[in-house]
């Protein structure tokens, strides 16, 4: 493991207490308990790691030197410093490698108790999901039976697959698995990867996706945005690609989404190289004018689709869906069966039942989202005028490039400010996002507001 894959797994260590080469030696330690690091891996240099994440290259090389002691780590001149395979005695799990995961962990823990947490979107549910869910043996429990298929309750798929060929891809129950989030739906799909299988991946991205193909040990090669039209000659100095993963509607975390000519060449270059190509729709249903389906373009191509119904109904809803050829739903449903069996039904429920009424709710919640857009705006060029925002008008985040040669101190101050924010090192594979930090938009007007000057505080600018 170089260090361009080692820094993205570490982005929250900062925040931790103790001297900062203890805080650095215990991510690592931690990564390698939860079996993220491997007997064997190779560990970047101290002078890369170093450089990586801005720190002196005493503190990397005093972390390093603190594993070694503990036996979590060997070095040999001329080889290189590696896992040795012994576990550590003092394992903290909230400095797992997936503690960079907001999800993980209580943050008020690390901050305020009226700390505002916008390193994630959550959404309230509508009136439909709690009055169904009032009513649940009237409304849910008829839909539920007593069966629970793997592959998703059988009226779900058959509505989902209509409403999934009335927006343009014509789509057969058959075709679709439904799963726990479309974070499954990702996992499912990395679970079919070899480890050093070379997947393009957008950057920077959703870091559920860094972490699902960073699990299965696949080679990322990070595709910028900016600068799509370079995948042909990435796939050409690479000589095999075994996956392409692309946000084609409403790209998490700049809002931006695909034009059709670039979707059209990205699917004949999955083609040209047999790739799997991954069209990322979990963020769908919060663009205006959603574009057209990657697999609209072809047919028969290996194309998966994936998308989410946690965005539009209910944070708290895990329910997402896969869309691929049969043959693939086939193979993917009987790894999900040796996860979970079955999305639980009652969620499943839940989404049939508001399935007829989600155009309506999809648009009520994409006006939410503009006017936090608009207030969000506002506030940051009062308050930190300094700071750019080339975030896209769709989707419930914001995209800032701070005026920081580095964010670490910013979230550092941050949290103890009250404030949690996304990285850009969370989001990619490389180095290139430093600068740059993630604001999710979902939280009501009063809170933005304290967020927002609570963050100018830790600046300096308040």
């Amino acid at each position: 493991m170089d260090a361009v894959e080692l820094t993205p797994l570490l982005t929250n260590w900062r925040n931790q207490a103790g001297p900062l080469h203890h805080r650095l030696a215990t991510a690592v330690a931690s990564l390698i308990d939860a079996q993220l690091l491997r007997p064997g891996d190779r560990l970047p240099s101290e002078r890369i790691l170093a450089r990586r994440l801005a720190i002196s290259r005493t503190t990397a090389a005093a972390a390093y030197d603190h594993l070694r002691q503990r036996g979590a780590l060997n070095s040999v001149r001329g080889s290189g410093t590696t896992v040795t395979g012994k576990r550590t005695t003092r394992h903290n799990p909230a400095t797992a490698t997936l503690a960079a995961n907001p999800f993980i962990g209580n943050p008020n823990t690390r901050g305020p108790n009226d700390y505002i947490d916008l390193s994630v979107c959550r959404f309230d549910p509508p009136d439909i999901i709690t009055d169904a869910l009032a009513n649940a043996s009237e409304i849910l429990l008829p839909i539920i039976g007593n069966g629970h298929p793997t592959a998703g309750l059988p009226a779900l798929r058959d509505e989902l697959s209509q409403t999934i060929t009335a927006m343009g891809l014509p789509t057969l129950p058959t075709q679709l698995l439904i799963t726990t989030g479309s974070q499954q739906a990702l996992a499912l799909i990395a679970s079919e990867l070899e480890r050093n299988d070379r997947v393009i991946i957008e950057d920077p991205t959703y870091f559920g996706a860094i972490h699902a193909y960073f699990d299965r040990r696949a080679k990322l090669i990070p595709l910028p945005l900016d600068q799509l039209e370079q995948a042909t000659t990435i796939a050409t100095r690479e000589h095999r690609i075994d996956l392409i993963h692309i946000t084609s509607a409403v790209h998490n975390p700049t809002g931006r989404q695909l034009d059709h000519s670039a979707g059209q060449r990205l699917v004949e270059l999955a083609s040209h190289c047999g790739a799997t190509l991954v069209d990322d729709q979990t963020l769908r249903y919060l663009a205006d004018e959603p574009r057209p389906f990657l697999a609209a373009h072809d047919a028969s191509a290996d194309i998966i689709t994936i998308g989410s119904f946690s965005k539009i109904l209910w944070s708290a809803l895990r329910v997402g869906w896969l869309r691929a050829p049969a043959p693939t739903i086939t193979r993917l449903c009987a790894r999900k069966a040796a996860l979970d069996l079955a999305t639980p039904a009652l969620d499943q429920a839940l989404v049939l039942h508001c399935l007829p009424h989600l155009d309506a709710l999809a648009a009520h919640r994409r006006h939410q989202l503009a006017h936090s857009r608009t207030h969000a705006r506002a506030l940051l060029a009062e308050q930190l005028p300094q700071w750019h925002d080339e975030s896209h008008d769709h989707g419930p985040f914001l995209w800032i490039r701070t005026d920081l040669d580095d964010t670490d101190a910013l979230l550092h101050a941050a949290t103890h400010a009250g404030v949690g924010v996304t990285a850009g090192p969370t989001l990619t594979p490389t180095d290139r996002w430093n600068t740059h930090v993630r604001l999710a938009i979902t939280a009501p007007d009063d809170a933005l507001d304290l967020a927002i000057e609570r963050l100018a505080r830790a600046t300096g600018n308040g």
